[in-house]
Order: structure tokens, then sequence, then C-alpha cells
């Protein structure tokens, strides 16, 4: 097994880890906005006046694997080792899959360059492949499980599912349904001893329990700064790019052109799987039927949203199942071509985009990157270093400047529309904190932060509330207010 893994087909290794790695932070060398919203935590170690408040703890096994060793190993290189191990990974878990279907290296290059051409989903802004999160480490076990799937050891590709829900719930619940089709249930019952099976039943009921009470069940405090409960705050406000497909519940018009292609390119996909069963003898048969479920149940989702008005139940954030749905469908249809021209005049022409594009994106963010940390040591070289203060402050636009202030620093930062809560106990707190924020910095209301000596920055260099201590790039001044 290790021999077939990291032996057999090397080339084939090394230019999918090449052409995966193009679109991850590897060679931006810096954390990507996400990544900063769960590692920052991290860094926070429960105090009260961090950005990164409330908690994350449905991410079990990303948080003991991952979390306790930012504390240990320096971040910034722990990091590092981190993503490289993460792309070679998952760069491993793809290659075995497209292996699985009999993939030749020039189809490997034409599917993963289209894959990211189509920036990884059908809708939702949702990435199979990103950085260091729970979900990246959940959907590599959910490929892992369906690579199982079509090799029918049901039982392996079960349990693999399991684990992926431990480090990403909603990830592994995509698993759950790919399992839903009749003769895959029956095929993997008949796999499990008796014992198995009543452990299996036994982490089902808790699992179902799980999704009841974080989808149902749990408390939805109503905000004190307006009349509108948390999740309806989180979906409408914070994640509606990734939760809204209609722009008003009354009129059931598409949000944006995306969710609109997307939504007619699923049912297209749904309608050309028939045609693919019917006419093509494709040898593998269960991806088909598992891709229709995934399909299936997301047009159910859209009629449901279209239909009712609802909230807490999409913070699972339901829509991301359409980057599994794009990745296997691809991964069919490519397998289909057969001509050996055709191969050859996709893999010039989607390699010549991707990687342009790619080198693109790399060089604009590796700039974007240089800013961050040129801002961050001018503001560290600014702080006094006689002084301590309890939080920084800083503004909600130009925020790729601001995302790492407090990891950067080691100052809370108090808050971040970027950094939003997890669980909805918090959001409260959190919409709290985004208001006084923005009344001290742009209604001057100085009293807000009595309590605390405090730094902020602020785009004028002149301020009501403080004395300035110097200017920073970016025509950005920095100031304090000491109690």
């Amino acid at each position: 097994m290790i021999q077939k893994i990291f032996y057999n087909n090397s080339k084939d290794a090394i230019l999918v880890f090449f052409y995966i790695s193009l679109s991850t932070t590897l060679f931006t060398f810096y954390y990507d906005q996400t990544e900063i919203s769960y590692i920052g935590k991290f860094f926070a170690k429960n105090n009260e006046l961090s950005a990164f408040i409330g908690d994350n703890s449905v991410n079990i096994l990303f948080n003991f694997l991952v979390g306790n060793y930012f504390n240990i190993f320096d971040s910034y290189i722990f990091y590092i080792f981190l993503t490289v191990f993460y792309i070679s990974i998952i760069s491993i878990v793809v290659n075995l899959y497209l292996n699985e279907l009999n993939y030749s290296t020039s189809k490997k290059l034409i599917f993963i360059s289209i894959f990211f051409i189509c920036n990884q989903s059908l809708y939702s802004g949702s990435y199979l492949i990103s950085g260091i999160q729970p979900k990246s480490f959940s959907y590599i076990l959910l490929i892992s499980s369906i690579t199982f799937l079509i090799k029918e050891k049901f039982k392996t590709s079960f349990y693999l599912i399991f684990i992926a829900s431990l480090f990403h719930p909603s990830v592994g619940l995509i698993g759950v349904l790919i399992f839903l089709y009749p003769q895959t249930i029956k095929s993997t019952y008949q796999e499990f001893k008796n014992h198995e099976k009543i452990l299996i039943l036994i982490s089902g009921l808790a699992y179902f329990y799980f999704l009841l009470n974080e989808l149902v069940l749990q408390n939805d405090p109503i905000l004190y700064t307006s009349d509108i409960q948390s999740s309806e705050y989180l979906v409408k406000f914070r994640f509606d790019h990734h939760l809204i497909p209609f722009d008003s519940f009354e009129n059931g018009f598409f949000n944006d052109l995306n969710w609109k292609i997307g939504f007619y390119s699923l049912i297209f996909i749904l309608f050309s799987l028939l045609i693919v069963q019917k006419y093509d003898n494709f040898e593998k048969p269960i991806l088909i039927k598992s891709l229709n479920i995934l399909c299936i149940t997301q047009l159910f989702l859209f009629f449901l949203h279209y239909q009712l008005e609802f909230s807490k139940p999409l913070l699972s954030f339901p829509y991301r199942s359409s980057t599994i749905i794009l990745f296997l469908y691809l991964s069919i249809i490519i397998k289909l071509i057969s001509k050996d021209i055709l191969v050859s005049l996709l893999l010039v022409t989607t390699s010549i985009f991707y990687l342009t594009n790619s080198i693109n994106t790399v060089v604009k963010e590796s700039n974007i990157n240089k800013q961050k940390i040129a801002f961050v040591r001018d503001l560290s070289n600014l702080i006094p270093s006689n002084q301590h203060y309890s939080v920084i402050l800083t503004p909600e636009y130009s925020t790729y400047l601001f995302w790492s202030i407090e990891m950067e620093t080691g100052i809370p930062q108090y808050t971040s529309f970027k950094h939003a809560p997890l669980n909805l106990d918090s959001v409260p707190e959190w919409n709290i904190r985004l208001e006084k924020k923005f009344n001290f910095l742009n209604d001057s209301q100085c009293n807000l932060f009595d309590d605390y000596n405090i730094l902020y920055i602020f785009d004028e260099n002149s301020h009501d509330c403080g004395n300035i201590i110097g200017s920073l790039n970016n025509g950005w001044y920095l100031f304090e207010n000491l109690k």
C-alpha cells in the first residue's frame, strides 16, 4: 500500500501536487482570510477582549490535532509545515481517486484545471481544496471515502465518513447523503458484524442528536441592537453570499448570476447523468447513483428554500455540496472522453488558461501579503514598548490589512466583522462589539472604552478620542487612548 501511494505513478503525483498547490497559499506564504478565523482562536487563549469570541468545539479533531501545536511550535513555521503536509495529502488522495477511474496523466491535469477554473463549486462560493481549516481535512476523508466506495469497500468508506464528521460535521453530512442509495445501505450493512452494527447505531443516534441540536434545538438569542434572531443575522448579513440563493423570499429571483448559472447547471448535471446511465456502460455505476442523490437533495433544498423562510438550518452550509457535486461530475465526464486528439486539445487549452490565471493570482496575492507584512511591521515599530494596551481597534474597510492584527501583535482586536462567532450564543455580544467600535471610530463616542488603554487605527490624521502616535503606510494612522 505504501509503495502504491508513494512510488507508483510518481510523475503523476508530482504534477497533481504542483497543479493543486498553485490554488492554495503555498506560494503566497501567508494565512488566508478564512484560515485566520480558525487559527486565530488558538492564539486568543480565552481572552475576553479577543476578536475571536465563541468556540468551535464542533470541530473536535481539528482542535485536538492542530490547535494544540500552535501553542508549542513557532506558529508561522508550523503553519508552513502544515500547509505543505495538507497539500501533499490532498494531492495523494485526489491522485488515488483518479487512478481508481483509470485516468491518464493528461486527463488528471485536465480535470484539476477545469475544477479550479470553475472555482471549485457550482454556486455558494465554497471550496473543496483551500487552507488549514476543519473542512479541508474533512474533504480529504470524504474523497478517500468515495474512493473506497467505488471499490465497494463499504465498511472502510463508512468509517472514513464518521471520522470526517469529527473534523467538520456538515461535510460529514455530505458523506452520509452519498450512502443513502438503497443498495449501498444494504451492502454496507452486510459488511458489519453484529457488535459493529450496535456501535454504528449508537454513533448514528448521537450524530442525529447533534445535528438536531445544532440545526433546531440550539438556543437562538435575539440581538440586543435589533429585533432579529442571531441565526437570521448571520445568514442574511454575514454569510448571505454562501447561504441565500434568492434576493428575497417574496419574489424568488436569484441573488446573483452565479447562483442562477449554478442552479441551471445542477439541473443539466442531473439530466446528463441520466443519459450517461442509459447509453454508456459506465464501469463505476455506484458513483453516478451517489451523485444523483446529492443532486436531488440539492434541488429539494432549493425548492424548500424558495417556499419557506428559515435560517438556523442554513448555518450547516448545506449548499456546499455543490463543490463535491462538481468534483464528482467532472471526474465522470472527463473519463468518458475517448478521442486522443480531444484530450490533447483540452490539455493544452485548459492548462494554459489555468496556469496563467493561477500564476497571476499567486503574484497578486503575494503582493497583497507583502503589504500586510509591511503594515504589521510598521505598526509593531510604532507601538510603545513601555505601555500595556488592552485592545486595538481596526476599521471594517480595507480589512485585508487587519485580519491577522491580533495574531501578529498579541493585542486583542476586540471585534471584526470577518471573524464571526460559530456558536449562536456569542452572536449578540459580537454584534454589540461591532456597533460599539463603529460608534467610537466614526461618531467619536469616546467614553465607550474609558476602562481600557486602547490603540486604534483611523484613516485621518486627527481624531477626537485619542492622540496620534504615528502614520502607517496605505494612508492609515495609529492613535492611543489611555484610561
